[in-house]
């Protein structure tokens, strides 16, 4: 993962942490916001041809890597259209 790919994430993640705060979401659904936000462009700078592709792939690797929540999977699989 590139830096600035890195640097993207972490941005998100920040932002999904303030809204989390703003609209005091419990700290179970907090840490949902923040796994998505993680994972949404994990495999953003993987050479896969479809820029779409990155969303489902990313999904399904975290799937297998043992992340189980269908919101936090379906956050990242659907991110990449809207």
């Amino acid at each position: 993962m590139s830096a600035q790919r890195r640097a993207h994430i972490e941005r998100v993640v920040a932002l999904l942490d303030q809204w989390a705060t703003a609209r005091q979401v419990s700290p179970q659904e907090r840490a949902r916001w923040l796994r998505a936000g993680w994972l949404h462009d994990a495999l953003r700078d993987a050479p896969l041809g479809d820029p779409l592709a990155h969303g489902p792939l990313a999904a399904a690797r975290a799937a297998t890597d043992g992340e189980h929540d269908r919101g936090v999977l379906d956050a990242v699989r659907y991110h990449t259209v809207g």
